[in-house]
């Protein structure tokens, strides 16, 4: 999780960090957009974005659309799907994330996936 006005620096140290592609943006416990990795190598590439000086809030993508707890999940697909979303944030009564669900979680493993961790450099 990021705040809007984290620097992209930071941000993608965060995704390396953690071996993730997206982090929710918040303010306090609301999230208010999603920050992927594509929106740091393209997004912020395109717009000449310095990473030590950029914040999130330049690239990141808003609104964050969402689903809720308790969701059923061809709702959730569908909701993906309707706004081409590989990642949904998952928000529980209070408006608060608890998770976010990606197109892998609902098609289930595959045959090909390689359940090994991946090798730090």
């Amino acid at each position: 999780m990021v705040a809007p006005d984290t620097l992209l620096q930071e941000a993608a140290r965060k995704m390396s960090i953690h071996n993730v592609s997206v982090l929710p943006v918040c303010e306090g416990r609301r999230i208010v957009g999603l920050l992927t990795a594509r929106d740091l190598t393209v997004r912020a590439t395109a717009e000449g974005c310095d990473p030590r000086t950029s914040q999130v809030r330049e690239v990141m993508m808003f609104p964050a659309i969402c689903g809720r707890e308790g969701q059923n999940v061809n709702e959730a697909a569908d909701l993906m799907q309707k706004w081409q979303l590989s990642r949904l944030p998952v928000l529980n009564r209070q408006k608060h994330l608890v998770g976010i669900v990606s197109l892998r979680d609902l098609r289930g493993p595959s045959p090909c996936d390689n359940h090994q961790p991946k090798p730090k450099r």
